[in-house]
């Protein structure tokens, strides 16, 4: 690859880094058209396409590249990020546990780490944690993990502590205060009200990410038009399809199925992947007599995308009920 070609590949990880994905694709793609088999390249295009969650894109990519070269890592690696990804921890267990025990390479510790931990296996997830943070002390992300998975254990100091370096180590630390400031309102009972109040001469106060908490704050206490309400206002300033999917979330919870089913339906594919997803969908649909509309939702899905053969599943699901409001 030219020296031109390396220099359009450090705007395209820039690119990515920014969550600018349509920019940095645009650029990978018309580096492609001359070298199309390049590691790099292969390689950036594949981690856009697992952000974004266009994983059958990601295969591709990933059949493609482990074809030229079985037992190349950083590949091997993504395919075990793409089995994550999609639910399917034993097989990426299985590609991590071998790749680590070849060489204890702590990126892929650190993989092992959060595999364990979204299986609710904290101790094994504490074991590779430890194992990786000395070689990857200053990465904040890390760091967090390892909050996470110390607070789920109950180590409250440790995960303190690790929540500080988070913050510490990042250069945009909005999100790791943020969380700090949940955890030590969790550990103190205070109310979704009184912390509210607290934040009233916050300097944080207007962070979307500190909104966020105070809308699953007030979620979890059933106080679903505050919850509402703040998760309205932070998607006034920021078009996210995480915090539109938790509106979903607060309008299902407060069983408004008609305003859920309308944002459920705007999620990207990954989300139909997840059961507890899929079962609200099908529940709204029933509620509000739509299954017919959500049917053709999942059919058009599965044209577009035809790995996607555990939607076959909620269809049946649907086809099975009679409408409720004809």
């Amino acid at each position: 690859m030219s020296t031109h070609s390396f220099l359009n590949l450090r705007e395209v990880r820039e690119l990515i880094r920014q969550k600018k994905y349509a920019e940095a694709e645009k650029i990978i793609n018309e580096l492609m058209q001359e070298y199309p088999d390049d590691e790099y390249l292969n390689g950036a295009l594949l981690d856009i396409y697992l952000k974004k969650g266009t994983y059958e894109k990601a295969r591709v990519i990933l059949d493609k590249m482990l074809q030229q070269d079985p037992e190349n890592q950083f590949f091997l690696s993504r395919k075990g990020d793409l089995f994550a990804a999609t639910n399917k921890y034993k097989q990426a267990l299985k590609i991590f546990n071998n790749l680590y025990h070849a060489n204890e390479d702590p990126h892929v510790g650190w993989r092992l780490a959060k595999v364990y931990y979204r299986m609710e296996k904290c101790d094994k997830a504490e074991y590779y944690f430890d194992q990786t943070l000395p070689k990857l002390y200053d990465k904040p992300e890390l760091n967090f993990l390892g909050f996470l998975i110390k607070k789920a254990l109950k180590k409250y100091d440790k995960a303190g502590d690790l929540i500080d370096s988070a913050i510490n180590y990042s250069d945009q630390s909005e999100q790791y205060i943020s969380q700090k400031m949940k955890f030590q309102t969790e550990l103190k009972g205070m109310s979704a009200k009184q912390w509210e109040k607290s934040l009233k001469y916050s300097t944080l106060k207007s962070q979307p990410l500190v909104l966020r908490e105070l809308a699953e704050k007030f979620l979890a206490e059933s106080n679903y038009d505050e919850a509402e309400k703040y998760y309205q206002e932070i998607l006034k300033s920021e078009d996210n399809i995480y915090y539109k999917s938790r509106l979903g979330y607060v309008y299902y919870k407060w069983e408004k199925y008609d305003l859920a089913l309308e944002i459920f339906l705007d999620m990207p594919l990954k989300n139909f992947l997840i059961p507890s997803f899929i079962a609200m969908v099908i529940k709204s649909a029933k509620e509000t007599g739509q299954q017919q509309k959500v049917i053709e939702h999942l059919q058009d899905l599965l044209e577009k995308n035809p790995e996607a053969k555990s939607l076959w599943g909620a269809i049946k699901k649907l086809s099975k009920t009679g409408c409720k409001n004809q």
